[in-house]
């Protein structure tokens, strides 16, 4: 399963909880309703991915400069992490 896939069905299950279930109810004939909820999936759903692919891409990167060092180092501290994502922007 692509990971568009899993982030898509986790954002359909965000869309059952109780306050968002509610306001939904009886709307299922409604269009506008209908359209607006499809968009903002999406729009989460894209959010979600792109998000992940920037931790992972920062994952990688760190993952890099760790095994380039010759000695088995701490992790990048959360400065070292903003200074390395600047340089890789």
């Amino acid at each position: 399963m692509s990971p568009g896939t899993t982030f898509r069905k986790v954002v359909d299950d965000l869309f059952t909880h109780e306050a968002v279930a509610q306001r939904l109810a009886g709307q299922e004939e409604n269009e506008k309703v209908k359209a607006l909820t499809e968009e903002w999936k999406q729009t989460i759903t894209e959010h979600l991915e792109e998000t992940a692919l920037r931790g992972l891409n920062e994952f990688v990167d760190q993952l890099d400069y760790v095994l380039s060092q010759e000695t088995t180092s701490e992790p990048l501290a959360a400065d070292q992490r903003d200074e390395l994502d600047a340089r890789v922007e």
